[in-house]
């Protein structure tokens, strides 16, 4: 075999040997998210559920504020300012956070529930929906572990669950309201604080 045949053959080798080695990471590397994956998910629990499509009505208490809510043929309502207009798309974005509640850790046996902060929750919530009411309590913030304590329907367990609820219900009556309404208050606002200062003279 001539010197130009074995250089030639060593040259295929070599891409054998390269391509051999590529398939094979790809391979090793897909099989191992697939697993990471898998045991991802088999680490989530389910906390709760929500029908959030069948709700009759829903209420949050933050920062010593309760909203309540109800449902009508025209959409929701605040049971405290009927009149205000409320934007539709930010209540359905707010109650996605409640349809399927998951946790990342589930505590059975513990001896004091101020230890999580359930004794006095951060935000306290109710949903009613044919006449059942789902209520949950979300505590401290675990820093190391990433996530709320949570309790569902003030019974054991205690949950570990992420941001997305308190998230979600820290918005005011302000936050939910349409926002032409919260224009048409600016402006009235304005008005308001013009006529009181009377309108300005010339020196």
């Amino acid at each position: 075999m001539t010197r130009q045949k074995k250089q030639f053959l060593a040259m295929w080798i070599l891409l054998f040997l390269c391509l051999a080695a590529f398939f094979g990471i790809r391979f090793y590397t897909k099989q191992a998210a697939e697993k990471e994956a898998k045991e991802q998910g088999s680490q989530e629990i389910e906390a709760a559920s929500v029908d959030t499509d069948a709700l009759d009505a829903f209420s949050y208490e933050s920062g010593g504020t309760k909203y309540a809510f109800t449902a009508g043929a025209d959409g929701w309502t605040c049971d405290s300012d009927p009149d205000r207009r409320l934007d539709a798309d930010k209540i359905t974005r707010m109650l996605e956070s409640v349809k399927r509640v998951t946790a990342t850790e589930r505590i059975d046996e513990y001896e004091d529930l101020a230890d999580f902060g359930l004794d006095e929750p951060q935000l306290v919530l109710s949903f009613t929906c044919g006449g059942r009411v789902t209520s949950m309590e979300i505590g401290l913030y675990n820093e190391m572990l990433g996530g709320y304590y949570l309790r569902v329907d003030g019974r054991d367990p205690v949950y570990l669950t992420d941001s997305a609820i308190k998230n979600a219900f820290s918005k005011t009556l302000d936050d939910l309201t349409a926002e032409e309404e919260n224009s048409e208050t600016e402006t009235g606002n304005e008005d308001e604080t013009e006529t009181e200062s009377g309108p300005e003279t010339e020196s």
